[in-house]
């Protein structure tokens, strides 16, 4: 997932070449860019939150 949708970094220094990376690099931040923006759409709506509670409640109710 690194580099898809965002970068990681452990250290400092690991930190500051990811900033410089994605501010040099015009084609990795955007292709980061519109992969979260992308996972963003397909996680972050109503219906997708909504269904991420069916189960639970399913459970807690009986159902499942």
């Amino acid at each position: 997932m690194d580099g898809e949708q965002l970068l990681t970094a452990e250290t400092d220094d690991e930190f500051a070449e990811r900033i410089s990376l994605v501010l040099n690099d015009h084609r990795l931040s955007g292709a980061a860019r519109g992969g979260a923006r992308a996972w963003a759409e397909r996680n972050l709506t109503w219906e997708a939150t909504l269904d991420r509670f069916d189960d639970p409640y399913a459970r807690l109710l009986g159902g499942a």
